[in-house]
């Protein structure tokens, strides 16, 4: 269990961490998938794909746009959502 008192970066992490896998969990329960590929991870559902708190240079998204939007395709309507 994280104390109060470390160090607001430590705090992000974990919050971030959190986030992320309860993200995971609803998009699986909503018929959805998780992507991980290359270090990096989205979700993809029929409400939308998200990229997880992404921590990429514009030449790796570049790179993982492609297979992010496809699986957008594939998974659901249309909606994309990119995050950052």
């Amino acid at each position: 269990m994280l104390e109060p008192s470390e160090p607001d970066d430590v705090l992000s992490e974990a919050v971030a961490a959190n986030q992320t896998e309860w993200s995971h969990g609803w998009r699986r329960a909503a018929g959805g998938s998780v992507h991980r590929e290359a270090g990096i991870t989205w979700t993809s559902a029929p409400g939308g794909s998200t990229f997880a708190f992404p921590r990429l240079s514009q030449e790796r998204l570049e790179l993982l746009l492609p297979r992010f939007l496809e699986d957008a395709v594939e998974d659901g309507p249309p909606a994309v959502e990119l995050r950052n």
